[in-house]
């Protein structure tokens, strides 16, 4: 087609036509031109567009008109249909020209490449024979991570292995890719050599191996790839095979064995056992002394053992060195010294020693009393000392046999061991001879200083006590100087008292007897004492009062007498006071007082029954001094209802000291009130009272701790029956132990 320039205007589309295209392709486009005006020449511009941007400019100059092709490439990313056009960009007179063989194609490539193996040890070069239209631009993949970009390279590979190889070419127009696979591959194996080492342990007791401590130049025909060593870690202290295997490049294996051989010089930490001091008859093995301990960065349980070094003397002073060594694996040593001290600080063990003995002694021809007597020695033991040295006080022997003076011979018996520790026992010879009926003015002097007499002005009393006195000697009887008598007999020890009607001087008399040993009245002394009492002035007994008890009555007294009326209390109820089944006379809190303890059913007063003793619904009081020794069951002090369910009982109850309490039970006629009040101290003397109205009843208890009272309510009681009073009776509890002064009982609430 031709082309008038000078009918046409600048950037003016001459040609133009629309194709579809592939995606990812080069495409060629090209078309042959001559210009019709060659003189002069004619200079223009031609643009290639596609979709209406320029690819290619060219600039038309021709000598002459001659055809000439021109070509330019365009690489299409995306399937798609485009416009291509000739746009004349300078016309005008003279610029016309002719196109022909107008063509927009992609032209064919054909990657090829020949893998030539240089070396066995993985040099490879690679023969291009890739064919398509220039120019040519290449990208090779060698499948191990490397590339190229060179038409013919040469690549070394690092690793044996099976690779696959691609080129990538662009030539004009076209692209084309091929891929291959290459095995490189290497059959000789290294050569592995070994040298034998010494190497230290660390503090640990290990030491970490390397390649390279063993190695001794080790090769392969092309290269090695790694070494290691087994084992990696050594432990302890010997001598240790230790392989070393050596890897190619290819994975081909060789292997060297050599010796190595482990030291350290660090010695174990021994502790000894502490110090320790033994008797002598201790075991001295470290199962008692101890056993020394180690430590060691190496080994785990060091070899133990030990030495012995004697010192001294003994079993007295003597003393042991022992020397512990502690050895580890590697033959370090370590020592430390315990002291073992053995002494004998035990005395002898005394058995069997002799009891006191009491011999009835014959006069001798000198006039002396004595006797002798055949004893046997105790047996002495010891520890350590199998031969104890034995004397006695009595003849510095071992044996106490002999002839015994008259009276007491206190002999001590000593044991003494080598250490010279000692025990003793002792025991007594008393030696008699009758000495009653031989002397009466010894027998006069011994009554004269066995009697005492003490008077109480208040209470308007005397008492006799008997002190020290044979014991055959008595007192007959005592006259008290006012017609009155005791009849004994008063031994050693016996305490006799009286209540004058009234001051006045009195002349106290008594009959000392001494008797033989077979009963028969050997001496007889009459003696006599004079006193005076000052008693004060009678009063009137307070408002109220029913009885009153001082219990002051001494052994002997029929009955406890009630020095405000007619309510003598008898014992038991037919014995004595201070004998079979009635109360002792012991010290009270005021002058003398009853002690009451023995079995169930015994030892207590009983006071017939009385209308002033029965209250009914009215008022009534009772106070006294007690005192308890056991505080942990019933202590009875009076008792007018056994039981029924009508009358009245005081008594001190509870379970142990602490919880002992004043307690009243009151009848009521169908049951019992049980009403509680302070706790008491047992083993103290103890006021205690009770006041009864007709609401309440109130306790009262004075003693070391202060002054208690409680109050509490009651119902409606019956304080009357027809049973006698007991004083420090319990029918059934065999533990009680009680002491009465002074008891009273009012016919009113005392305040």
């Amino acid at each position: 087609m031709s082309i008038d320039g000078s009918q046409i205007n600048n950037n003016v589309d001459v040609w133009k036509n629309t194709v579809t295209v592939a995606g990812n392709t080069t495409y060629h486009f090209s078309f042959w031109l001559a210009s019709v005006y060659t003189d002069p020449p004619q200079s223009f511009s031609l643009e290639v567009l596609i979709d209406g941007s320029v690819v290619q400019t060219f600039v038309i100059s021709q000598p002459a008109a001659v055809w000439q092709q021109y070509s330019v490439s365009w690489f299409s990313a995306v399937p798609k249909t485009i416009q291509i056009s000739l746009r004349q960009k300078t016309a005008g007179l003279f610029r016309d020209f002719g196109l022909d063989d107008i063509s927009f194609k992609c032209l064919p490539c054909q990657a090829e490449f020949i893998p030539e193996i240089l070396s066995q040890c993985g040099n490879v070069q690679f023969v291009n024979n890739s064919t398509g239209t220039a120019p040519f631009s290449w990208f090779w993949d060698f499948g191990d991570g490397f590339t190229s970009t060179l038409a013919n390279p040469t690549h070394q590979y690092a690793q044996c292995g099976t690779y696959n190889v691609c080129l990538f070419m662009n030539g004009a127009g076209c692209m084309d890719t091929v891929c291959q696979t290459v095995t490189i591959f290497d059959n000789t194996p290294p050569t592995a050599l070994c040298d034998p080492i010494g190497v230290e342990l660390d503090s640990n007791c290990t030491a970490l191996l390397s390649p390279g401590l063993i190695d001794a130049g080790s090769s392969d025909n092309c290269a090695i790839d790694s070494m290691y060593v087994s084992p990696a870690i050594l432990t302890g202290c010997d001598i240790f095979p230790v392989t070393l295997t050596v890897v190619d490049w290819c994975g081909n294996t060789s292997t060297c064995t050599t010796s190595v051989q482990t030291i350290e010089v660090v010695p174990p930490v021994i502790v000894c056992p502490p110090n320790i001091t033994l008797a002598c008859d201790n075991d001295l093995t470290p199962s008692t002394t101890g056993f020394a301990t180690a430590t060691d960065n190496c080994t785990l349980n060091p070899i133990m053992s030990y030495t012995d070094n004697a010192f001294g003397f003994f079993p007295c002073d003597g003393w042991i060195e022992r020397t512990w060594t502690a050895m580890d694996s590697c033959e370090n040593e370590s020592s430390c010294t315990q002291t073992i001290i053995v002494i004998d600080n035990l005395p002898p063990v005394l058995t069997q020693c002799n009891g006191d003995t009491t011999l009835t002694g014959t006069f001798n021809a000198q006039g002396v009393c004595e006797a002798s007597i055949v004893l046997q020695s105790p047996v002495a033991t010891d520890n350590c000392d199998q031969s104890v040295q034995l004397t006695n006080s009595f003849n510095t022997t071992a044996d106490a046999s002999g002839t015994y003076p008259q009276g007491t011979t206190t002999v001590t018996w000593t044991a003494v061991d080598d250490c010279m520790n000692s025990a003793t026992c002792s025991f007594s010879v008393t030696v008699q001879c009758d000495s009653c009926c031989t002397d009466f003015d010894l027998f006069c002097e011994n009554v004269l200083n066995a009697i005492s007499t003490t008077i109480n002005n208040d209470s308007c009393k005397a008492s006799l006590s008997i002190g020290n006195l044979p014991g055959c000697d008595y007192l007959e009887y005592i006259n008290w100087g006012d017609g009155q008598q005791n009849t004994g007999p008063f031994a050693a020890g016996d305490m006799a008292m009286h209540t004058y009607g009234g001051a006045g001087t009195y002349e106290i008399c008594f009959l000392a007897i001494e008797k033989d040993s077979n009963g028969f009245i050997c001496f007889e002394k009459y003696l006599c004492d004079t006193i005076t009492l000052n008693c004060g002035t009678c009063i009137d007994p307070p408002p109220g009062l029913v009885a009153w008890w001082p219990m002051d009555d001494v052994q002997g007294d029929p009955r406890a007498v009630d020095t405000s009326g007619t309510h003598d209390a008898l014992p038991n109820p037919n014995g004595m006071i201070g004998f079979t089944d009635g109360p002792d006379p012991v010290p009270g809190k005021v002058d003398g007082a009853l002690h009451f303890a023995g079995v169930p059913g015994a030892y207590y007063l009983e006071v017939p029954d009385d209308p002033s003793l029965n209250f009914g619904n009215n008022s009534f009081s009772i106070d006294a001094w007690i005192k308890t020794d056991m505080g942990t069951q019933t202590e009875p002090i009076v008792d007018k209802l056994g039981s029924l369910n009508n009358g009245y009982s005081l008594s001190i109850q509870g379970s142990t000291p602490s919880t002992s309490r004043l307690t009243l039970l009151l009848g009521t006629g169908t049951s019992v009130q049980y009403l509680q009040g302070p706790a008491i101290i047992p083993g103290q003397w103890n006021l205690v009272a009770v006041t009864v109205g007709a609401a309440t009843a109130t306790f009262y208890v004075c003693n070391a701790n202060g002054f208690n009272q409680v109050q509490v309510p009651i119902t409606p009681y019956n304080a009357s029956n027809t049973l006698p009073m007991l004083i420090g009776n319990n029918p059934s509890n065999p533990h009680w132990d009680i002491t009465i002064d002074e008891l009273e009982l009012f016919n009113r609430q005392l305040t």
